[in-house]
């Protein structure tokens, strides 16, 4: 798997203005992420499927996918590989809040 972990390198205080894709089934979720990145003046696009999310990052070319559940963990393990297939995501780093069950 090609999976990019941004556990210590995002730092908000020094990179602003990033966009930054926020994708999960649960809408609370997205929201409560969505405005807290908001405030700290980030562009940030939003996806509840993993077709959606596909196509935002295909569309908005972020810096960095949020990416929590979309769906079973294989659904949300193909749309990572997915993203993967197209360079022009090369430089997407995506943090997984957490592992889909199934």
């Amino acid at each position: 798997m090609h999976w990019k972990f941004t556990a210590g390198s995002f730092d908000s205080e020094r990179v602003r203005e990033r966009k930054i894709l926020v994708c999960s089934t649960e809408r609370h979720i997205v929201r409560l992420i969505q405005v807290n990145l908001e405030r700290q003046t980030h562009k940030v696009f939003t996806a509840n499927t993993a077709a959606d999310a596909l196509a935002q990052a295909l569309e908005h070319l972020p810096h960095l996918m949020i990416l929590d559940e979309l769906g079973t963990k294989a659904e949300t393990d193909a749309l990572i590989e997915t993203l993967r297939q197209h360079s022009e995501l090369d430089d997407m780093e995506i943090c997984r809040l957490r592992e889909a069950s199934g």
